[in-house]
C-alpha cells in the first residue's frame, strides 16, 4: 500500500504504462497522492535523419474531461437562466473550474516533460 506521505525511492520507476511494440507508448507519471488532472501521455518514436524523435501528446483522462464538461455546462445553464444581478456565484464557479483544470494539469505536464527530457538525454548520452 502506498501512502501520500511516503517519499519516492530513487530506484522507483518515475513513469508507468504500456508499449504496443510498434514504437508507441501510453503512460503517466507515478505520484504518491491523488490528482485527477495528472497528464496521460502518448509517445511515438520516429526515425529522423539526425537520430530519433520522440513525439509526445499529453491530455487529461477522458472521464475527467466528461465530468468537467458536465460541470461547466451546468454552471453555464445556471449563469444564463438567472437574473443578471445573481450571476456572481455561477461566474465564480466557472472561473474556479477553469483555474482548477489549468492549475492542476499544466504544472504536472511541465514536470513530466522535464523528467522525460532528462531521462532521454541521460540514456542518449547527449
Amino acid at each position: 500500500m502506498e501512502y501520500f506521505w511516503r517519499r519516492p525511492d530513487p530506484s522507483d520507476r518515475p513513469f508507468e504504462g504500456k508499449a504496443d511494440g510498434e514504437g508507441r507508448f501510453r503512460f503517466y507519471r507515478r505520484i504518491y497522492h491523488r490528482n485527477s488532472f495528472l497528464p496521460r501521455i502518448r509517445a511515438r518514436i520516429e526515425p529522423d535523419p539526425r537520430g530519433t524523435v520522440v513525439r509526445l501528446v499529453m491530455y487529461v483522462h477522458p472521464a475527467v474531461v466528461a465530468f468537467m464538461l458536465f460541470w461547466i455546462g451546468a454552471v453555464l445553464m445556471g449563469f444564463f437562466t438567472i437574473e443578471r444581478s445573481d450571476r456572481l456565484i455561477p461566474g465564480g464557479m466557472l472561473l474556479f473550474a477553469v483555474a482548477l483544470t489549468l492549475g492542476a494539469f499544466y504544472p504536472e505536464a511541465f514536470k513530466a516533460e522535464r523528467m522525460l527530457r532528462a531521462e532521454l538525454q541521460a540514456e542518449g548520452g547527449s
